[in-house]
């Protein structure tokens, strides 16, 4: 190891013991391996699956759109750990953290046969205000799991909705109808 190096790492422990890193979720200091939220708190998050009438409900409301099947990393609770997650992705650019949740998505995909990723895009407008697409970084983190390509370019958003923050459900749906399009080269 050399100087430079043992001096940084010293510089960060102590940072560490005066700032230490502490967990999205219960605020307890984090290791050296977790970042943003702790393994215990990740692993209560993405355990808990929907009941039998959620899970029918939701294949009721998207039926028509030919999707084969549902899945997710989380329930959203709002005003819970996952709303602060969310929240820390889209509005705090925390990469590291839309990372570290794709890998845990990848790893219960493993073994579901997908050949490629394709993340929702953002109208170019809000791309341009946002800075980055939470989405294609949670993509790359799938990525490294799965080893399959990401396809950006399969869907476009051709119009710039309203932001979704304060919406109901419904309005919610009904705000995303019609808004995205496949890229030219996949509608021949």
């Amino acid at each position: 190891m050399s100087f430079l190096s043992l001096v940084k790492s010293n510089a960060s422990n102590l940072l560490n013991i005066i700032y230490p890193n502490l967990c999205l979720g219960c605020e307890n200091i984090l290791v050296r391996e977790e970042s943003d939220i702790c393994s215990l708190c990740l692993y209560e998050i993405t355990t808990s699956p929907l009941s039998n009438n959620e899970y029918q409900g939701l294949r009721n409301r998207i039926d028509h759109h030919q999707i084969e099947d549902i899945y997710y990393l989380f329930r959203y609770h709002k005003k819970g750990l996952t709303q602060t997650l969310i929240n820390e992705i889209k509005y705090f650019g925390n990469k590291q953290l839309a990372y570290r949740l794709g890998n845990q998505l990848g790893i219960k995909l493993i073994n579901a046969g997908y050949t490629k990723i394709v993340p929702v895009p953002l109208h170019p407008k809000r791309l341009k205000f946002r800075g980055y697409n939470q989405a294609n970084e949670i993509a790359l983190g799938l990525q490294s799991i799965l080893d399959i390509p990401i396809s950006e370019n399969y869907l476009r958003k051709v119009l710039n909705t309203k932001s979704q923050t304060k919406q109901s459900r419904i309005s919610r749906w009904k705000n995303t109808t019609g808004v995205f399009e496949l890229s030219n080269s996949l509608q021949k």
